[in-house]
């Protein structure tokens, strides 16, 4: 039952762009996920960098979620969402979240404390009719997230091992999320289910 949520999960990764441009049609201002995809690892060679992004931009929606999936490219995805001009915030820390990570590392250029804060910023955007979603970074509790010591070697190798059994492009992201469930026996999906309930 574990490896089936992970690709269950997988599954609602691949619909995050376009459950976020059904918002934007049905002016729905908030749009909740786990995780957001971005730059792949392996970008340098496969191109793959996900559709998410561009769909945050032309959203006109509050994205809320733990920042950019683990699995990621992290720097980069945050690069190209400065680069289209997203603006990023993260909640109640200075530095953005990675998903499974509390702390990425990466400073946050702009910190929020509240809600209200956070759909004040929403409310001045709209005014002067911005035409950009904004992304607001909430990080996972610290006691379901995961240390980047444990889990850095094992994406690591679960990429090398998926592409010695040729698994790559698309059928690699899910793949490697059932990989990490079976190595951290459950860890991942936990932190998962716990992340989206702390939003």
């Amino acid at each position: 039952s574990t490896l089936s949520s992970s690709s269950a999960a997988s599954d609602v990764y691949k619909r995050q762009a376009s459950s976020l441009r059904i918002c934007n049609l049905a002016s729905i201002p908030v749009f909740v996920t786990g995780g957001i995809g971005g730059v792949h690892r392996d970008v340098s060679e496969s191109m793959d960098i996900s559709a998410d992004l561009q769909a945050i931009k032309e959203s006109k929606t509050i994205t809320v979620c733990a920042g950019p999936k683990t699995i990621l490219d992290i720097p980069k995805t945050y690069e190209v969402l400065e680069t289209l001009s997203i603006p990023v915030f993260s909640y109640r820390q200075k530095n953005l979240p990675a998903f499974w990570y509390r702390d990425s590392g990466l400073s946050s250029a702009c910190q929020i404390e509240s809600p209200e804060e956070i759909a004040e910023i929403f409310s001045i955007a709209r005014e002067t009719n911005s035409s950009k979603g904004i992304l607001l970074c909430n990080p996972i509790p610290k006691k379901y997230s995961l240390e980047r010591v444990q889990l850095e070697p094992l994406i690591s190798n679960g990429v090398i091992e998926l592409k010695k059994a040729n698994i790559t492009g698309k059928k690699l992201t899910p793949s490697l999320l059932t990989y990490l469930v079976e190595k951290t026996k459950g860890k991942t999906i936990l932190s998962n289910i716990e992340l989206v309930i702390s939003f």
